[in-house]
């Protein structure tokens, strides 16, 4: 069970939508996914009436949140204990500026909102344009618009699902954990002492030159928001694996596949280990 109702979103701790004094608003239920973009790879076939598709990219649209914000007041002497609900403008408004993000690069925010299936889901992606109004004498509310700037045009599940391995052992089956029904995206830590070691996700090989000693960990990110492969002193160890490895954006799995990891290497002992750890992705909001 989800901690957000079916209709309530959450961003930095403020709930807003559903049962809240931050009401949306609007023809739209007041959540707008805007479409996404294509980026088409099309070109025109020299001296012929006819088009070549190559290879197409998409461009997340951001979502317009329309927001009614009340400002409730006490008609009469309230009961005893009886506590006085308001929406906080400067709050919200504090939440969109982001200070804490918008200067660190490629940083994110998360957007959760409940689910009709009763979980809760994340938009990852950087808060955007802010408008609000004075307060309406008549509703007693400030209306709101608020842009939220998507990093792709999914969803995730709240939950992330964790699995160890050990290397040298049986591969470990990797399935999505409640139903997904787009890619999902992996994170995949390897503790040390680890030498000449190759590890191996789906049909995705990935030796490496580099040995992870004792007591340090490499962690191998094929998230776009985190995608790296550092180690746990901060140093950027792509350049360390090698062969035919491809692009770690390459480094995910369908949700119909049940892809196998695996990993190889010699100079291990019982603080030897693989963890790998994804989330449920959805191609739509509901």
């Amino acid at each position: 069970m989800g901690l957000l109702l079916p209709g309530q979103f959450m961003i930095e701790g403020l709930i807003f939508g559903k049962g809240t004094p931050y009401v949306l608003t609007g023809d739209s239920g007041g959540f707008d996914i805007q479409p996404y973009g294509v980026a088409a790879g099309d070109y025109q076939v020299p001296r012929q009436d006819e088009n070549r598709f190559g290879q197409d990219q998409l461009t997340p649209g951001p979502i317009n949140i329309q927001l009614g914000l009340l400002q409730n007041r006490w008609l009469r002497t309230p009961p005893a204990g009886a506590t006085l609900v308001q929406a906080d403008l400067g709050r919200l408004q504090k939440i969109w500026r982001g200070d804490d993000v918008r200067y660190k690069w490629g940083e994110m925010q998360q957007l959760a909102y409940g689910s009709i299936d009763g979980t809760d889901k994340l938009i990852y992606g950087r808060c955007g344009k802010f408008q609000y109004s004075k307060i309406n004498p008549k509703t007693e509310s400030h209306t709101v618009t608020a842009e939220f700037r998507r990093a792709d045009i999914l969803s995730y599940s709240a939950v992330q699902y964790v699995r160890d391995f050990v290397p040298n052992a049986a591969p470990l089956t990797v399935t999505n954990g409640t139903g997904g029904d787009a890619p999902s995206w992996v994170t995949i830590f390897l503790q040390g002492p680890l030498k000449t070691w190759t590890l191996t996700f789906g049909d995705v090989v990935i030796p490496s030159n580099w040995d992870i000693p004792e007591g340090k960990i490499l962690e191998i990110n094929s998230y776009p928001w985190t995608r790296r492969a550092v180690d746990s002193d901060g140093i950027n160890r792509r350049a360390n694996l090698i062969g035919a490895t491809p692009y770690l954006d390459r480094l995910k799995f369908k949700d119909t596949d049940s892809p196998k990891v695996s990993l190889t290497a010699t100079g291990t002992n019982g603080n030897s280990k693989g963890v790998v750890a994804y989330r449920d992705a959805f191609q739509v909001i509901k």
